[in-house]
């Protein structure tokens, strides 16, 4: 007679690092603000995130469970502003919450990877969001109206004060 064999969970490690490189780029990604400028000017990112106005230096504190199948990765910024997230290897699930500088929660996010980057859906109160990204880059984010916004790497890297993005990344260091 047979033996059923035990389900096999395969993962690759660049599912795993491709995801926890998005949950270190997302608060930066998160943090659009009302003045956009050129590729970004009508964006509806901003909407999404305009509660969220992190101020001051930022750092990135990135927890590994002990069997390596969790990763907790949380940014703070001086002001009270922070993102979490947490990845499961096994289930490919990585939550996001971002909140202000008060503690309220701006926005929430599932994100997972598909076979050319990841996607996340963005909630906000009812409206959703979804972001997707490209392993060349590239964004594409479907605003809550239906309307699809096409971003290349070129614009991304063209738009840091429409982003959030600053010059000087976050240090790695605690944020308890």
């Amino acid at each position: 007679m047979p033996v059923a064999a035990e389900p096999v969970m395969r993962t690759t490690p660049s599912i795993g690092i491709s995801l926890l490189a998005l949950a270190l780029v997302l608060p930066s990604v998160a943090a659009a603000k009302p003045r956009c400028a050129g590729a970004f000017k009508k964006t509806c990112l901003k909407t999404l995130f305009s509660c969220f106005k992190p101020v001051g230096a930022c750092t990135t504190e990135t927890t590994l469970s002990p069997d390596f199948l969790h990763t907790s990765v949380t940014t703070c910024w001086e002001n009270g502003a922070s993102t979490v997230s947490a990845f499961d290897v096994q289930t490919g699930a990585l939550p996001l919450t971002v909140r202000n500088a008060r503690g309220q929660v701006c926005t929430t996010a599932s994100v997972v990877s598909t076979g050319d980057g990841v996607a996340s859906t963005y909630v906000r109160g009812r409206r959703h969001w979804i972001i997707s990204t490209a392993g060349n880059g590239a964004m594409i984010v479907t605003c809550p109206s239906g309307r699809v916004e096409h971003y290349a790497a070129a614009d991304l890297a063209q738009a840091p004060g429409c982003l959030g993005r600053s010059a000087t990344p976050c240090q790695a260091g605690s944020c308890s």
